[in-house]
């Protein structure tokens, strides 16, 4: 299978059969920003900036991000999961495992498992980072 570029992935995503044409639009858009942006800038992209970016509300592009964009197909985003609780000073950073399991469980352990609290998904917040093909292809500086 042939390596990805930006521009053919904008391409895929300008021909996807199963896309809207808003849809598209959308993509494309997040894509050039991920292709144009210092890298520095893509450690933490926030959904208000992807919102600002595809000038779309955050839960359609969000939903659009998480199947296209963080999926197998176009993996160029990894999302990170930050829980924010009263006991500690500074966010607690979970993966998409942990998350399944505290959702499941509808517990999750705070200030370094001293203290189980039940989980509020109102203080689970997400943000992007670029996939390790993403850098990659940032690194080569690939168009």
């Amino acid at each position: 299978m042939k390596t990805p570029t930006f521009a053919s992935i904008c391409q895929e995503i300008q021909y996807a059969d199963s896309l809207s044409q808003k849809q598209r639009n959308r993509l494309v858009l997040l894509v050039n920003y991920l292709q144009s942006t210092k890298i520095e800038l893509l450690k933490n992209i926030t959904p208000k900036r992807i919102s600002e970016v595809t000038k779309d509300t955050e839960k359609d592009v969000l939903i659009d991000i998480f199947y296209y964009l963080c999926g197998n197909k176009w993996h160029l985003l990894e999302p990170i999961y930050r829980y924010i609780d009263e006991y500690t000073k500074e966010p607690i950073e979970l993966d998409e495992n942990e998350l399944a399991e505290i959702r499941e469980a509808g517990y999750i352990y705070l200030d370094n498992g001293k203290i189980q609290a039940k989980f509020d998904p109102h203080k689970l917040f997400i943000t992007f980072t670029l996939s390790e093909l993403a850098k990659e292809l940032k690194s080569e500086n690939v168009i």
